[in-house]
This record gives structure tokens, sequence and C-alpha cells, in this order.
């Protein structure tokens, strides 16, 4: 009966599996197709009201100077906020404030053209973002290929020691 139970613990032993703990690694580069343009209309009064007033049609403006010039509907720009503030610098008086963004397609001449129309208008500021249409599918190439990366230095580490990889166990993002 000793035998036995001696030899079960031996089997047992000999059957244990091994597991190896690998970081993949990727990076790569995509070049933005998506210009993001933020836009802010400022408008200042000696009212709230007055403010508003102003700053509405600084946007009404703004608005109809892009569809005349650039062929951009109204429709076409996502409204971000609204806000009308007391002015600290200048007490008795108020600065309303419209922010709003456009997304267009990367093109250098339409953004060029779009910025040069700011000119003819008062108390309007912009930035530009660049971003990417398929962000999804391009953090999904990244993803497999530091999967891929870290299957092959696994392998590479497993036929060292002459073993072989049966699968993998667990995989966790640092940054998705």
């Amino acid at each position: 009966m000793i035998n036995q139970r001696f030899s079960s613990l031996q089997k047992i032993l000999e059957v244990k599996m091994s597991k190896l703990l690998v970081i993949g690694n990727a990076k790569m580069d995509f070049t933005a197709d998506v210009f993001i343009i933020s836009i802010k209309i400022c408008a200042k009064g000696v009212s709230s009201g007055e403010a508003i007033s102003s700053g509405k049609e600084k946007a009404e403006q703004f608005l109809t100077l892009m569809q005349n010039e650039m062929n951009i509907a109204p429709s076409d720009f996502m409204l971000e906020a609204d806000l009308v503030d007391e002015d600290y610098h200048d007490k008795g008086s108020y600065i309303y404030t419209k922010k709003l963004s456009l997304e267009i397609t990367s093109n250098l001449s339409a953004l060029s053209r779009i910025t040069s129309l700011f000119k003819e208008l008062t108390g309007v500021q912009y930035s530009v973002d660049f971003d990417f249409s398929d962000k999804t599918e391009k953090e999904n190439q990244v993803i497999d290929a530091a999967v891929k990366d870290s299957r092959m230095k696994a392998e590479m580490i497993a036929s060292s020691l002459g073993k072989t990889i049966q699968g993998i166990d667990d995989i966790s993002f640092e940054r998705p």
C-alpha cells in the first residue's frame, strides 16, 4: 500500500504543467485622417442679456459664413456648451461663450480655408485636434500585434527549455 501511494504522487508531479508570464509589446504609427476643429465664440455685454444677444448674433454670423463660403451646414457642427458668466476683470459686464466643433476629413486646404474665414469675425477662437476615423480597428491591430509578439517570445523561451506552448491561460492589457 505504501508503494502505491508513492507511485501516485510520482505521477502527479510528472503531469504538473508550468506557466510562463510573457509581456508582448506593439507600437504602430497611423496617419490621422480626421480633423476636429473646436470653435469658441465669445461676446461681451453690460448685462447678461446683452452678452447673450451679441453672442448669438456672432454665432449666427459664423454659421452663415460657413454655410455660404464653405458649404458647411449648421447641422454639421456639434453644439458643445453655452455659458454666460460675469467678467471678473471688468465688474458690471458679462461674457457669453458658445462652444461648438466640426469634424472633417483631413484636408489641409479645407482647414486653411475655414480658419482664414475666422479673420472676418471678432471674438472667435479655435483649436484643431487630429484623430482617426476607425479607432477601434486600429486598436485591434495593435492588440493583435502585441499578442503575436508575446506568443513568439513564449515559444522561444519554451523551445529553449525543450517544452511547447499548449495554450493561452489569460491575456491582460496595460493600455487598450
